[in-house]
């Protein structure tokens, strides 16, 4: 007869979901579980601060990697600078010292003093081309003076020497030889 009342019992139950509910003891379990919930996320609450935290830690470590890095390449563009730097000084001083010229030495100190190298040395490169233009100029002026016998020629390629525009006096020479 026991057997039948707990089968029925739990025919009832299973049935009628509130009938659980009305029993004393039940709602105090529902009571409690209403308290273990909060108990619960708070638990949840604190997993996921510390992965956020974690998350945040990762996320620094990679930052300071990176500077590190970004540091160590800056120091090897500063000392590479400072290399190019002290050649492109060497090379104007040599150059000054072999032409005998004031302006590439004058570059060469602005160099030093933190001047652009590539356009100081672009200055002086074209300054030398302009300067090996203006001796082939010269030499042409006084070998036409030489084959003519011309010494207004001559005056002219020494007036190219001392800066006169080349262009100008080869232009000159070859109008006046053809004239006579």
């Amino acid at each position: 007869m026991a057997k039948d009342f707990l089968v029925s019992l739990a025919f009832v139950l299973l049935f009628s979901g509130c009938a659980l509910l009305a029993a004393p003891g039940v709602e105090e379990a529902g009571s409690l579980a209403g308290v273990a919930v909060p108990g619960a996320s708070g638990v949840l609450g604190t997993e996921s601060t510390v992965a956020v935290n974690r998350s945040w830690i990762r996320a620094n470590n990679v930052q300071a990697n990176y500077s590190e890095a970004e540091l160590i390449n800056l120091q090897k563009a500063q000392r590479n600078a400072e290399r190019s730097r002290a050649a492109t000084v060497g090379m104007l001083e040599s150059l000054a010292k072999s032409d005998d010229d004031p302006e590439i030495a004058d570059l060469a100190i602005w160099v030093k003093q933190g001047g652009d190298p590539q356009y100081a040395l672009g200055a002086a490169l074209a300054r030398d081309k302009t300067d090996a233009s203006r001796a082939a100029a010269v030499r042409i002026l006084e070998n036409i003076s030489q084959r003519k016998n011309d010494p207004e020629i001559y005056e002219l390629a020494q007036w190219v020497r001392e800066g006169g525009n080349e262009q100008f006096a080869l232009n000159y020479a070859l109008t006046h030889e053809s004239r006579r």
